[in-house]
């Protein structure tokens, strides 16, 4: 059916894409451990990263598309996208093969989220350390300052209300 392959091509690239996306995180991981940190590189990550998604967002949609065009009824959107509901809605012997991609995308979603949580963690663990120095620095090591302190954006603001000159957006 020409369906079934066609919408197993677009697994394969969707799968393709988390692979990129799962070396972009890793590199970047190396970049965060290593003490010479360049913040250029990490950004440029960042976009490397949001294009990556972005493709994957796009390989959803073309799913749809495919679903669409042969007129099967699955009320999604690239949003809430489910690869599940794909292959329910495939022919019962067509789709076998699909779920052996299910699980290997689903695997590696997982360790792409597990990534991407712990160089998060370890970016919010960074920027503390060096709140924390400035804070002590700037004389002000006995003032609650923190991110997220009920302050628009997450900056870091003394008891005074002075601005600091750190703010977390990466």
């Amino acid at each position: 059916m020409i369906i079934v392959e066609t919408i197993e091509t677009l697994l394969h690239e969707k799968f393709l894409l988390y692979r990129d996306l799962e070396e972009w995180l890793r590199q970047e991981r190396r970049m965060l451990l290593d003490r010479q940190l360049d913040t250029d590189v990490l950004w440029g990550f960042s976009g490397k990263k949001q294009d990556t998604v972005h493709k994957i967002e796009k390989v959803r949609g073309k799913i749809l598309a495919v679903l669409t065009e042969a007129s099967i009824d699955h009320e999604m959107t690239p949003e809430n996208f489910s690869m599940s509901t794909v292959i329910s809605l495939l022919p019962g012997g067509e789709s076998r093969n699909m779920k052996s991609y299910q699980v290997s995308l689903m695997a590696l979603k997982r360790d792409v989220m597990a990534l991407a949580r712990e160089n998060k963690e370890f970016v919010n663990e960074k920027l503390d350390m060096v709140n924390g120095l400035m804070a002590i620095i700037t004389g002000h090591a006995k003032s609650q300052t923190g991110y997220g302190q009920g302050f628009p954006g997450g900056s870091v603001r003394d008891t005074e209300g002075v601005n600091m000159f750190l703010h977390k957006e990466a």
